[in-house]
């Protein structure tokens, strides 16, 4: 057994037609495999928060490998600048969607928010657990508010006022993993159009210098 553990079931349909052709396939092999695997995440998480490629409606329809292909490249620019994962904007660059290998949610002083499934966000079973359970975890002191738009305004005034209090990524392979910085490129539309309130952060250390021109923004303990 590995500790933290999650099990997969996956379903694989290929093609096996031997021919090439711009038409439905007539052969197809189907497969499911098993497999455990461990945490995603080893550690708290740090986010590239990015404003140059957006997480849209086709992104969103089921699991498939072209969500991941979409991300590849976005992931090994987030690794230049000390972050394991993508925090992906919708198509107007306005609302939270996900990472490339899980959602997210925002808490807001204890009150839990999910951007809502579809236009950028796979439907996810691990999120949905978090509703079933709303009713136990308060008693925990964390409350599940019905899933909603988290604006990028809401978000970055949030974390400057103290109301935002943690992030989160939540998924089969991510289980939930802490989010506690945020990284973004100082010559980017996002950095200048917030310029003000990371200014202002600058002074108590919670905006920090990072690699290749960009900033850290402190957001949680890993708690």
């Amino acid at each position: 057994t590995i500790d933290g553990s999650s099990g997969y079931i996956r379903p694989l349909l290929i093609g096996i037609e031997e021919k090439l052709g711009v038409k439905a396939g007539s052969s197809a092999m189907y497969i499911v495999y098993l497999q455990k695997g461990g945490a995603y995440f080893d550690k708290p998480v740090t986010l590239w928060l990015q404003d140059e490629s957006p997480r849209g409606p086709g992104m969103s329809k089921a699991k498939l490998g072209g969500n991941y292909a979409q991300h590849v490249k976005n992931k090994s620019i987030a690794g230049l600048y000390g972050a394991q994962e993508v925090l992906y904007l919708d198509t107007t660059f306005r609302y939270l969607r996900e990472t490339g290998a899980s959602n997210i949610f925002v808490d807001f002083d204890s009150q839990i928010i999910f951007p809502p499934f579809g236009d950028g966000v796979l439907d996810s079973n691990t999120t949905k657990t978090f509703s079933s359970l709303s009713t136990q975890l308060v008693s925990r002191g964390v409350h599940i508010q019905n899933q909603r738009e988290i604006s990028l305004e809401e978000l970055i005034h949030g974390i400057a006022s103290g109301e935002v209090t943690g992030m989160g990524a939540v998924g089969n392979a991510a289980a939930v993993s802490p989010v506690t910085n945020l990284v973004i490129k100082k010559d980017s539309n996002l950095y200048l159009m917030f310029l003000r309130t990371f200014r202002s952060m600058e002074r108590d250390g919670r905006v920090t210098p990072g690699p290749f021109n960009t900033v850290n923004i402190q957001l949680g303990d890993g708690n």
